[in-house]
């Protein structure tokens, strides 16, 4: 804002002086003689540079870089005049017909020509070169030294001295064209401290002492008549782009010492020395009142960053960014929290269309569109939850809370809000909904093993009377009825075995362990394994003489029954085959023995990735329908307690085969020894 009210100023002076050479304004003429000291060349010139620079703001860089070049050839030609050579540079407008005659028509003086040259090629630089340091350097020495000769000029004119940088009283910059080159300059240094305020700092400190040479040159070689001690001032507003207040400080007493010292070291003038004496300590009070005010807007610059850093520690806490959004420019400006949420460049206004393009999925482009139509017409939306996209390609989730800006008559200008990304919040919730889910599930399973102990206890009378008058019937059977009953006792002494064990199970007791073949183990269970596949798959039996194990029958079947059930999953309804098999292994680290139970079948198989994740629980690849995912974490908590351990080999399209290893009954009662 800074920027352009200056580089207005200077269009509507310049403006003005043009429209009365072009009117011929002579009455003007003899009321304010100074007002036409600027030329139309002149005026043309600093009009143009002020379009330059509201274009350089406003991000029209190609335009800006047109009509800068206005302002760097009426320069650069006057100045070529100026060393003798012939150019229609002089009547480029019209004929001097001012009070000031005797003067080329329309030629500025050298020093205007200078800093129109000078302007024009410091927006031709900025318009098409990127930012770098280099660059912003030598634009604000250029700024500097615009900002010295017209500061120079003006203290020339308020001495009303002949020995101002020029040729003569009649050859030098003029009032308006002073106070227009001074507001450019700062008019430019302005925009740059708003856009480029990480280069802004790196101020080198030979600016400020390369201005204080410059001044002190001017004292040794001008008279006193001219205060030359006012052009300290642009020296200790250097201190502003320093981190430290103190620099002010300094500056202001070194340019004081140089002022005192310039007194005495000028040539006496047409003035006595008093009046220079007083002269020069307006000077110094007005050095040290900007030292001041650069010493406060220190003060309020470390209290404000204190305040932003605060804030956007709190936000980046919070997960929340604040903006702006001025519906006149659709130009958004956000905290430095919110540019980092969306991987926007940190510090920059964006544009809305860019914006909405490149973070907002088209599919919730519309309903921000709908918000922002509403907030034109006044009315306040609803807190709007979006997604948007991070330049890395993620895709995050935010709650949107805004309210209207309006200005001094009501009228909506643009919207101010907040965004909370709640990414994390809604995934945490998610994960709370799964676990409710599985404790709920959990909870099932408890009053289903509940209802399972209750049901074994009644099942265990229910086998009394077979286990106890099958024997008796044994003893006076035939030899065939024998044959049949035995077999009737088997399977009633088995599901007597599997009803202690679903009562072990509800109660929680530790299983009582005993000594077990596994080879005959399993070769008693393939008749009801066999029983509860589809006759599709074949059942191999690969089952070696081993040793005994220490373990409980009925855990060890239930693992069986389980990896059984699950390779007849795997394999479906086409035809294939599981293998069930027991060896007989010598471990390579204690030499002891270990027997292997393995169960391999060649259906679908599975990824790594679910490999990786089968022994988990609740995890499950079946519909909710088939399975409630613990069968093999509950394997795996199986084997533990026999002090064995669970693996799988698996791969998509080659079947699974699980390996189960258990120590031998020797190996496990020397460790428990």
């Amino acid at each position: 804002m800074a920027a352009e009210s200056c580089a207005l100023a200077a269009i509507l002076i310049s403006a003005a002086i043009f429209a009365g050479w072009v009117l011929h304004a002579a009455s003007l003429d003899a009321m304010f003689p100074s007002f036409f000291e600027m030329k139309a060349n002149s005026a043309l010139g600093y009009i143009a540079a002020g379009g330059a620079l509201l274009l350089i703001v406003r991000g029209r860089r190609t335009a800006a870089a047109r009509i800068a070049t206005i302002p760097l050839l009426i320069g650069l030609a006057t100045l070529i005049e100026y060393a003798g050579v012939r150019l229609p540079i002089d009547e480029l407008m019209l004929r001097d017909w001012s009070s000031s005659a005797g003067l080329h028509p329309g030629r500025a003086p050298p020093n205007t020509a200078a800093v129109l040259a000078a302007l024009g090629g410091v927006f031709l630089l900025l318009a098409m070169i990127g930012r770098s340091q280099a660059r912003t350097i030598a634009v604000r020495i250029v700024c500097f030294a615009i900002a010295a000769v017209a500061m120079e000029a003006l203290a020339g004119h308020i001495a009303d001295s002949p020995f101002a940088i020029g040729w003569g009283t009649l050859q030098r910059m003029s009032i308006p064209s002073a106070l227009c080159a001074l507001m450019l300059s700062v008019g430019l240094q302005a925009h740059g401290w708003q856009s480029e305020t990480a280069l802004i700092s790196r101020l080198p400190i030979w600016i400020p002492a390369l201005l204080c040479f410059g001044i002190v040159l001017l004292d040794v070689y001008t008279p006193l008549d001219l205060n030359v001690g006012i052009c300290y001032i642009p020296v200790v507003l250097c201190a502003l782009w320093f981190e430290r207040g103190n620099v002010a400080i300094a500056f202001a007493a070194i340019s004081t010492l140089l002022i005192i010292l310039g007194l005495f070291a000028s040539p006496a003038g047409h003035i006595p020395f008093w009046i220079a004496a007083i002269n020069r300590s307006f000077a110094i009070v007005a050095v040290w009142l900007v030292a001041l005010l650069v010493y406060l807007q220190h003060v309020a610059r470390r209290k404000l960053r204190r305040s932003e850093h605060h804030l956007d520690s709190a936000q980046r806490i919070a997960a929340i960014g604040s903006f702006e959004l001025i519906f006149a420019r659709m130009a958004l400006h956000g905290s430095g929290a919110f540019d980092a949420m969306h991987g926007l460049e940190v510090g920059r206004a964006h544009d809305w269309a860019t914006f909405l393009r490149q973070s907002i999925p088209p599919d919730e482009r519309d309903s921000i569109e709908a918000m922002i139509d509403a907030a034109r017409d006044g009315v306040r939306s609803r807190d709007l939850e979006y997604s948007f996209l991070r330049p890395d390609g993620a895709v995050r989730n935010g709650v949107l809370h805004c309210d209207l800006l309006r200005d001094a008559e009501g009228a909506p200008v643009g919207i101010i809000g907040v965004v909370h990304d709640v990414t994390e919040m809604r995934r945490a919730q998610a994960e709370q909904a799964d676990i409710e889910m599985q404790l709920r599930h959990a909870q099932k399973l408890e009053a289903l093993g509940m209802l399972a102990g209750g049901i074994a206890h009644d099942l265990n009378n229910t086998l009394v009377p077979i286990t106890t008058l099958t024997p008796l019937l044994i003893e006076k059977a035939t030899p065939y009825d024998t044959e049949i009953l035995q077999i009737v006792m088997n399977a009633a002494r088995r599901a007597k075995e599997l009803v202690r064990e679903m009562l072990v199970f509800s109660r929680k007791d530790q299983t009582a362990h005993e000594p077990i073949r596994l080879d005959h183990l399993v070769r008693d269970s393939l008749t009801i394994i066999r029983a509860g596949i589809p006759a599709s798959i074949t059942i191999v039996d690969e089952l070696g003489d081993v040793p005994e194990i220490t373990g409980s029958k009925g855990q060890i079947y239930q693992t069986i029954l389980n990896l059984a059930t699950n390779a007849a999953h795997a394999i479906g309804d086409q035809a294939g085959t599981i293998t069930i098999g027991a060896t007989c292994e010598t471990g390579r680290a204690t030499q002891a023995a270990e027997i292997r139970l393995y169960v391999e079948d060649d259906g679908a198989g599975m990824d790594s990735e679910t490999s990786a994740r089968i022994f988990e629980p609740f995890f499950s690849t079946k519909d909710a329908r088939q399975g409630t995912g613990l069968g093999l974490s509950i394997v795996s908590g199986i084997m533990k307690s026999h002090g064995g351990s669970i693996s799988v080999r698996s791969a998509p399209g080659r079947g699974t085969r699980f390996d189960l290893l258990f120590p031998a009954r020797a190996a496990a009662a020397a460790a428990a020894a």
